[in-house]
């Protein structure tokens, strides 16, 4: 509880005494179940901060985010309901997938968890000692595929090993896919970019940058910012990298930078403070224009 995004979990039982126990399961995981638990019905969209309990009998499988039921008339055997889920979470999710398996008795989960871990999902598992019914974490822990094992809660009956949130992490995937973008902007931007720290030393740079100052990224990786500057306009470039830190605003400053081979590139430069996660001064983006000659 107390999480303002968690993603959405299907829970399916064991065929012994599945008919018998059903009405059981559902008021265990009423009593302890701080989000709501809602049968997971044919057609029903996943959403976050819920637990969806399947049915007794039949199959239950997941595409594009939905639910879906598919009932049995006849008795199969082997019937395989874990399995049949588990496979069909890890197409539909493929890395996104996360199995985890508890206490239980039932076998059939060995081809779902390495399709899971097939498409890149994760697997955790109760360790074997700490469940009151082994059959089913031992047969998934034996696959040698979980990527945790670990127990519950322990004697004095106090959490330890892992506590498990459920995340949507489609922010995460826009994050990275943003981030992906800004660092090809970087990467191949036309203009010299160079990262600097809070002291002002080089951290990283793009490619332009060596082309434009002719140092290697091993040369110019540790030097003051400053080094790519004549040494009549350092003095004034440093009073402009400690205006950027009190939080002034430094664009197209007039600067004189200067090549490895002593040619001078009259231009100018821009100044951003970067920011951690916090908001916090992290590092210092310079970029560069030279007028082509």
């Amino acid at each position: 509880g107390g999480h303002e995004r968690s993603g959405g979990c299907a829970a399916q039982h064991s065929e012994l005494l599945r008919h018998q126990l059903h009405l059981l399961r559902d008021d265990l995981l009423h009593q302890i179940a701080a989000i709501p638990l809602r049968p997971a019905e044919d057609g029903l969209k996943v959403e976050p901060n819920h637990v969806y309990v399947c049915p007794p009998g039949g199959y239950l499988a997941i595409l594009d985010g939905t639910l879906h039921r598919m009932e049995t008339e006849r008795k199969e055997a082997p019937h395989l309901p874990i399995d049949y889920f588990l496979r069909s979470l890890a197409a539909d999710q493929t890395d996104k997938a996360i199995c985890i398996i508890l206490s239980g008795t039932g076998t059939d989960l060995t081809l779902g968890l390495q399709a899971i871990k097939g498409e890149s999902g994760m697997a955790m598992l109760q360790q074997v000692q700490a469940a009151k019914y082994a059959r089913m974490p031992s047969s998934a822990v034996a696959t040698g595929l979980a990527d945790y094992v670990r127990p519950d809660r322990t004697a004095e009956n106090m959490i330890d090993g892992v506590v498990v949130t459920f995340v949507d992490i489609n922010p995460v995937k826009a994050a990275e896919k943003s981030l992906l973008r800004m660092s090809k902007v970087f990467l191949d931007g036309p203009e010299p970019m160079i990262i600097l720290d809070l002291a002002g030393r080089i951290i990283d740079l793009n490619e332009e940058a060596v082309r434009t100052y002719g140092w290697s990224r091993e040369e110019m990786i540790g030097q003051p910012f400053q080094t790519t500057v004549l040494k009549t306009h350092r003095k004034t470039a440093d009073a402009r990298l400690q205006s950027c830190l009190a939080g002034e605003s430094v664009r197209d400053a007039a600067c004189v930078r200067v090549s490895k081979a002593g040619r001078e590139l009259p231009g100018s430069l821009t100044l951003q403070l970067l920011t951690d996660e916090r908001g916090q001064p992290d590092a210092i983006c310079l970029l560069a224009k030279h007028p082509a000659t």
